[in-house]
């Protein structure tokens, strides 16, 4: 047999294994007063399942010590400033809970150094620059703790004299913060006699100065540093150049953080400018038109071509075009039309047809359009690239006679002059969204049919009078098209019910159809396809005898639950039960 002793022992070891607040599980009882002590110095939470005979000073303190907001669960008899201390340096925030008489300076740092929301929680006469600083150097979060500063601490005021008291506090202000004065008292702070001495030992901290700051010997120390050296080489692309260019700042990822720098601020000066524009000519993207010159533009081309881009109109003339093009044909997109030669649309475009777009249009001849419709991609050209001049029958209808042609509506993009039938018939064939554009006399069965065809939206935009049995019959002869997919306002009797006749799945659609134009016909189609329809979708109005010895056949058991007086006599049941026996215990109700 087990001894009591054995036993606490057990108990003891059960709450080192499950922690402190397993002592709610034993009984008061069993409860010992060494159980108590064990459990709260593992969790002073432990201490709201302790005895209250069991409640002592000491017990409170390890309770304070492990959980300092345990402090509020302490009898005033028992609060001195030893426990107070013990909970405030278990957790800060438990400074609300110290007496008033007890709150010191002192005991304010210790809360402060664990937890700096303890910041708003104390008397203000101790927020002094001196006890932040402390603080500082005491938390491990060290220069985060002034985030946690009460909000009317958070002014120039304030951060100046912090600054100079602590000058890594710079990495931590608000960016508004960053004032000119506040920057330079940062770095005398530092003990640099000049921005740019600061920069040459720390050169991310640029990313933290004013920009009044980007005086011209700070900029020459920052840009012959090897990390901004790295990132001026890695930007490669005109996309990521226009990234930069919406904030007017480059990121720099340096020891595992994101810094941002001023770059049209570093490029303000003239010989910085072309020092990094020698590097990576889309930089020339940042400089003012009135800071560039021909020459700096001629550089920026020979070192990355897509720089052209970026380069004013008045400095392209024929021959930096020349040069623009020559290194990349891609550039014809920015060259002004005067300049453009046969001898570059030629070389472009047996290089990219789909420079099309960009050519002057005295050089789309018709022999070019009509190539690049049959040679190109289907992006490669547009209607509304095609001089006036140019644009013909053919051409619109070697256009529309594509397959997988893409987009929707480009008839409208053909002039009125040329929307005959064939164009008419070919656009609506071919691509999706065109009906709307074709002129109400070239409206034709036929025409309406294979629009209709090819998207069955178009349906919206079919005369009224076209819309016939005939109709209907070719249009949905695949039997793919489902109601939910006519407009609403098409969805009439006749068109549902061919619809519902032509589809091919056993698929209920009743659902879809406006209640006014269901039809007994149209439920007779839909119960043959789906019986399961019945007791949802179809009104009581069209029931007819047809629909119940379908339902009877694949769903008897529904009759019981929905089933017209009409129909409540001998005759119709006895005929329902011959066609479908396994109906007869549904309907003996009935009879």
């Amino acid at each position: 047999m087990i001894g009591k002793t054995t036993k606490d022992q057990q108990r003891i070891e059960s709450i080192k294994i499950n922690g402190g607040t397993h002592l709610k599980s034993f009984k008061k009882e069993n409860i010992t007063y060494d159980m108590c002590r064990i459990a709260v110095e593992l969790d002073g939470e432990a201490l709201y399942y302790v005895p209250e005979e069991y409640r002592t000073k000491e017990i409170y303190e390890m309770a304070c010590k492990r959980t300092g907001l345990m402090l509020k669960n302490v009898p005033s008899r028992l609060i001195d400033k030893q426990i107070c201390e013990y909970a405030v340096a278990s957790e800060g925030l438990s400074l609300e809970f110290v007496p008033n008489k007890y709150i010191t300076k002192d005991i304010c740092l210790i809360a402060a150094s664990n937890n700096a929301l303890a910041f708003q929680r104390m008397p203000e006469k101790y927020l002094t620059v001196e006890f932040v600083a402390a603080v500082i150097k005491r938390n491990e979060n060290g220069i985060n703790v002034i985030s946690s500063l009460p909000k009317n601490y958070k002014t120039s005021f304030f951060y100046l004299p912090l600054v100079e008291a602590c000058p890594e506090t710079i990495w931590a202000l608000p960016k508004a913060a960053h004032t000119a004065t506040i920057c330079k008292a940062a770095i005398k702070a530092m003990n640099y006699k000049s921005t740019a001495d600061a920069i040459k030992a720390n050169p991310e901290l640029l990313s933290q100065l004013h920009i009044s700051l980007y005086d011209h010997d700070t900029c020459q120390v920052f840009v012959s540093t090897s990390m901004f050296e790295e990132r001026i080489k890695s930007v490669q692309s005109v996309r990521e150049v226009k990234d930069v260019a919406k904030s007017g700042y480059l990121s720099i990822t340096s020891n595992h953080k994101k810094l941002a720098y001023s770059i049209r601020h570093i490029l303000q000066w003239p010989d910085i400018a072309q020092h990094i524009i020698l590097q990576n000519g889309l930089f020339i993207a940042f400089i003012e038109p009135d800071s560039l010159s021909a020459s700096l533009c001629t550089k920026a081309i020979e070192v990355s071509p897509k720089s052209f881009s970026f380069i004013p109109d008045k400095f392209k003339d024929e021959s930096l075009c020349r040069l623009a093009f020559d290194k990349d044909v891609d550039n014809i997109e920015f060259i002004p039309e005067e300049y453009v030669t046969q001898d570059m649309c030629d070389k472009v475009v047996n290089n990219r047809l789909s420079a099309y777009e960009f050519l002057p249009d005295r050089y789309k001849t018709r022999e070019l359009t009509q190539r690049i419709i049959r040679d190109g991609r289907l992006s490669d050209i547009e209607l509304e690239n095609v001089p006036e001049n140019v644009l013909d029958k053919d051409i619109c209808l070697q256009f529309f006679n594509r397959k997988h042609l893409y987009g929707e509506g480009k008839l409208s993009l053909v002039p009125e002059r040329l929307r005959d039938y064939d164009v008419c018939l070919s656009a609506v064939k071919n691509q999706c969204g065109n009906l709307k554009y074709v002129p109400e006399k070239y409206k034709t069965f036929e025409l309406c049919v294979a629009a209709v065809k090819k998207n069955v939206y178009e349906f919206e935009y079919v005369p009224p009078q076209i819309i016939t049995k005939d109709f209907c019959d070719k249009a949905f002869e695949d039997g793919l098209i489902r109601i939910k997919q006519i407009p609403r306002k098409c969805r009439t009797s006749l068109v549902c019910t061919e619809v519902i006749r032509h589809y091919k799945f056993p698929y209920g659609m009743l659902m879809d159809v406006p209640i006014e134009v269901i039809t007994p016909e149209m439920c007779e189609l839909e119960i043959e396809k789906d019986p399961y329809s019945y007791y949802s979708y179809v009104p009581d109005r069209c029931i007819t005898e047809k629909i119940l010895i379908s339902v009877a056949k694949a769903n008897p058991e529904v009759l019981q639950r929905k089933y017209p007086d009409r129909y409540k006599t001998k005759e119709v049941i006895e005929r329902i039960i011959k066609e479908a026996p396994e109906a007869r215990e549904f309907l003996k109700s009935y009879l």
